[in-house]
């Protein structure tokens, strides 16, 4: 398994991400070739019917391009406080070392943490907003350079290469052949 994406719960948040809009939010290199399982999003909802999207748009120019597959819609997700979320079930093809952007969309308002910091988020406002499906290839109305707080989770096939070192019963490190 591995992680990409922005980590830092940043110290800005925002009561008013709303549903004419998708943020292409987090621009970040894949750390390894897998499948994108799992999007993490730290927010806070305080409305009991909220719909969310999530999907992945690839990068050109450092700028979101196309989106890869389709969006991913979570249904009623509930209320909670500020803190990290799951949004799993995700089906995302990406490649180790190539950029990508972490998308997000909202049917109610919502406060989502972010931070100013080094790469910009765009996004799109309009009609293709949350009722319809995200446009390919992304069309850029703003970027007001700041980066949500969210990270994708990547399951690498076949499984992870064990790292480090094994040790036996008496405590010290396997040798030989396994």
């Amino acid at each position: 398994m591995a992680e990409f994406g922005y980590h830092t719960i940043g110290g800005i948040s925002a009561p008013d991400f709303n549903d004419d809009v998708i943020y292409a939010g987090v621009r970040a290199a894949a750390t390894a070739t897998g499948i994108v399982t799992s999007i993490f999003l730290y927010c806070d909802c305080a409305t009991a019917g909220q719909d969310m999207k999530f999907g992945i748009y690839t990068d050109s120019g450092n700028s979101p391009n196309t989106k890869i597959g389709t969006e991913t819609e979570f249904v009623n997700v509930g209320t909670w406080s500020a803190e990290w979320h799951e949004f799993g079930g995700l089906n995302y093809s990406v490649s180790n070392g190539v950029y990508y952007w972490l998308a997000v969309s909202l049917v109610n308002d919502m406060t989502i943490y972010y931070a100013s910091v080094g790469e910009t988020e765009y996004y799109y406002q309009g009609a293709s907003g949350y009722g319809n499906s995200w446009p390919s290839p992304f069309i850029t109305t703003d970027d007001p350079s700041i980066t949500l707080s969210m990270y994708a989770i990547i399951t690498v096939a076949g499984g992870v290469a064990p790292t480090g070192t094994l040790f036996g019963p008496f405590g010290g490190p396997l040798r030989g052949v396994l």
